[in-house]
């Protein structure tokens, strides 16, 4: 099976996938990390993942490391709300 046939039988199946998720999220049975990571999926799914920020301290020069800089050197641009790209 190749990558556009394993995406189109994937897509297929993304709303009953979401709807477990939705389901696990509000169950109260489940253990919290079940619902939190169901939550973080969802989450995840409708606005990106968050952007990282890594500082650090050199010989008394700050270096920041963020998402944006690693997208503009690979040219990706993720789909986010308030995001121009």
């Amino acid at each position: 099976m190749g990558k556009r046939e394993l995406q189109s039988l994937a897509r297929q199946h993304a709303e009953a996938a979401v709807l477990v998720l939705v389901r696990i999220m509000n169950d109260e049975a489940a253990s919290d990390m079940a619902r939190i990571e169901a939550a973080r999926e969802i989450l995840d799914r409708a606005f990106g993942k968050p952007t990282v920020t890594i500082s650090q301290e050199i010989d008394g020069a700050k270096l920041i490391e963020d998402d944006s800089a690693f997208d503009a050197f690979t040219g990706k641009q993720p789909d986010l709300p308030g995001r121009r790209h």
